[in-house]
């Protein structure tokens, strides 16, 4: 499957509950050459702010340019456990915050007997960080979840930014990869 089919697809929860229709809301500009259908641009909702948003209000937005890397395989300290693991991490863009809380979660293919397919949300996590240096990837933050067994299975890390002291875009980050770790 491309970008394209694999955001398109639901994200369960634990319990098979769908809690996200799919992880189209990506960011087209951090994905680089990745691809991916169904992106739309949509302002996060602060206490108090009414529903409909202006034109002149949605381009007053704050554009934080969200980052993170594809999963990949990971070992505890010590190499006694493998996991699945993923970062995220951001840049000003055109934001005045010197901080942001940005939530990586990790998203395990699922692929059913009927051929039928979804996400299944399998860990996030959330930090308070100041933006990343130019040209890197620092500071950041991870996420990580316990293997079950080495098969190779689909993943997905999904990057939210959110800037602390201003409204922002809520734009999210979308990285998928075949990584040898399943947990279902």
């Amino acid at each position: 499957m491309d970008a394209v089919e694999l955001s398109a697809l639901p994200v369960l929860d634990e319990s098979g509950t769908v809690i996200r229709e799919s992880l189209s809301d990506v960011s087209p500009d951090a994905l680089g050459d990745q691809k991916v259908a169904g992106t739309q641009f949509r302002l996060t909702k602060r206490p108090g702010q009414k529903r409909g948003l202006s034109r002149r209000r949605l381009f007053g937005a704050c554009m934080p340019v969200t980052g993170g890397d594809d999963p990949h395989e990971s070992t505890e300290t010590g190499g006694t456990k493998n996991q699945v693991s993923a970062h995220g991490w951001w840049r000003k863009g055109e934001c005045s915050g010197t901080k942001a809380t940005v939530k990586a979660c990790l998203h395990e293919l699922w692929v059913a007997d009927n051929g039928t397919k979804h996400w299944i949300q399998k860990k996030c996590n959330s930090k308070e960080i100041k933006p990343a240096k130019k040209n890197t990837n620092k500071p950041r933050m991870n996420v990580r979840a316990n293997c079950s067994n080495l098969k190779l299975t689909g993943w997905a890390n999904y990057v939210d930014v959110d800037v602390h002291g201003t409204w922002d875009n809520s734009l999210k980050l979308a990285k998928y990869r075949n990584v040898y770790c399943r947990i279902l």
